[in-house]
């Protein structure tokens, strides 16, 4: 459902993958584009044409899906919970959280069927137990994460012929991956949340940046050959990027 104010006539929202709000005003010189609660908006002078927003949306397209990406992220954080019951994302599926104060501490998160095991010291009360096992499960993400890039690197550079030079897991806040010009490989430790597909595209995508440094048609015929259904993936982290938060 589209939120759309107007104080004239304006681009048509049913055409548009968001909500925006266009305001006019005679004080307005310059035009103003920011991304709130979801929302684009964008103040203009008073007699500027549908046809020039348009144009302005046009341009800042990558701007606008970028920014509403990290807005959905923020928000998604700031109602992320780590208490007992809450529901955490690993690799594509729902696991219910539990918190355990008699696991042996070198087993400090167990998967298990639909749950995440974590243990705690019984000495960890209230918003210090939550922010212990928010860190608890963080050093947990990150090793798998490590751990299957790693094994899935190997297995789709030898199927593109490839070598990469190392490989670094991160914590970006708003992209997925990168590979230098040498082939040194970075990745966003939250891929290890998403369906396993989702991560198999990120890798593929950025070995192919081996063979075709940028983003042309001959790069793209790449990624199809070796991962035909990019569109999907790239759909996907589009549209449900942000539930992979922290």
């Amino acid at each position: 459902m589209f939120s759309f104010f107007t104080r004239t006539e304006d681009p048509d929202p049913e055409n548009l993958p968001y909500s925006l709000d266009v305001r006019r005003t005679n004080r307005q010189k310059t035009i103003s584009l920011e991304i709130k609660k979801g929302v684009v908006r964008l103040l203009v002078p008073k007699t500027l044409s549908k046809e020039k927003i348009q144009e302005i949306l046009d341009r800042r397209h990558s701007w606008i899906e970028q920014k509403l990406q990290e807005d959905k992220i923020k928000t998604q954080n700031q109602k992320r919970s780590y208490r007992e019951g809450a529901i955490l994302l690993f690799r594509g599926h729902e696991y219910s959280l539990r918190i355990s104060p008699s696991l042996q501490d070198s087993r400090r998160v167990i998967c298990q069927k639909n749950t995440l095991w974590v243990s705690c010291p019984k000495t960890r009360q209230g918003e210090d137990l939550e922010l212990f096992i928010r860190r608890r499960l963080r050093q947990w993400y990150l090793k798998q994460a490590e751990d299957r890039l790693r094994l899935r690197t190997r297995y789709f550079e030898s199927r593109i012929g490839v070598t990469h030079i190392s490989i670094k897991v991160k914590d970006y806040k708003s992209r997925w991956g990168s590979c230098s010009v040498k082939g040194a490989l970075t990745y966003n430790w939250r891929l290890i949340m998403a369906p396993d597909f989702i991560l198999d595209y990120v890798v593929v995508h950025e070995l192919c940046h081996i063979l075709e440094h940028n983003h042309s048609k001959a790069f793209w015929s790449h990624v199809a050959r070796h991962f035909p259904d990019f569109k999907k993936a790239r759909l996907w982290l589009r549209k449900e990027g942000y539930t992979l938060a922290f």
